[in-house]
């Protein structure tokens, strides 16, 4: 099992500046010696089979197309790099708006990090690396662009990166918070909910 945390993104960015941003996040709040440019990943066009698909099989190419094919362009990582999460990014490079279907709205770029139940770094579990990944996400996002994200565990939504909500995702106290030191880097405008 893993948690998968979704993040949409929106104003001006680009989908591939996007997953650029969310993989730099991840590494960082994993404390991963990974260079961000050193990380295989898939590019998948809308309507293509995506690559990590084999082809090779005797399925009907029309059903893979069918069950495969994404009406969204595509970047994600490749598995078996010993990263601290899969990231994947939904995006239409016409830059043309996704629609959300966890909210029924629309955004630039809709991201997911995909951890592991198992994961840990000493106290630190998946949750708490997303939290910590939310807050550097945070910080590096250009101006006049807007974070929403999805806590799988409640199905909450949450609009920013508010210090509660990351406590709720993770179940931890302030007090108990590995990433509680990180949250001075959320800049302001996300903290207060509203953009």
């Amino acid at each position: 099992m893993t948690l998968n945390t979704k993040i949409w993104l929106t104003g001006a960015i680009d989908g591939e500046a996007a997953f650029g941003l969310a993989l730099q996040a991840i590494l960082v709040a994993g404390r991963s010696t990974k260079p961000a440019d050193g990380v295989k990943r898939w590019v998948t066009p809308a309507g293509q089979l995506p690559g990590w698909l084999p082809t090779d099989t005797a399925t009907d190419p029309a059903l893979l197309r069918e069950l495969f094919a994404c009406d969204v362009d595509t970047i994600a990582t490749t598995l078996g790099q010993g990263l601290p999460a899969a990231v994947q990014c939904l995006y239409h490079t016409d830059g043309s708006a996704v629609k959300v279907a966890d909210t029924g709205t629309a955004c630039q770029a809709e991201l997911s990090w995909d951890t592991s139940y198992s994961y840990a770094k000493g106290t630190y579990g998946c949750a708490d690396l997303h939290a910590a990944a939310l807050c550097h996400l945070a910080s590096l996002l250009p101006d006049g662009v807007g974070l929403s994200w999805k806590n799988e565990y409640t199905g909450d939504l949450h609009e920013g990166v508010e210090f509660a909500d990351l406590l709720g995702l993770a179940g931890r106290t302030a007090q108990s918070a590995p990433f509680a030191s990180l949250y001075q880097i959320v800049p302001q405008r996300y903290r207060s909910g509203t953009m």
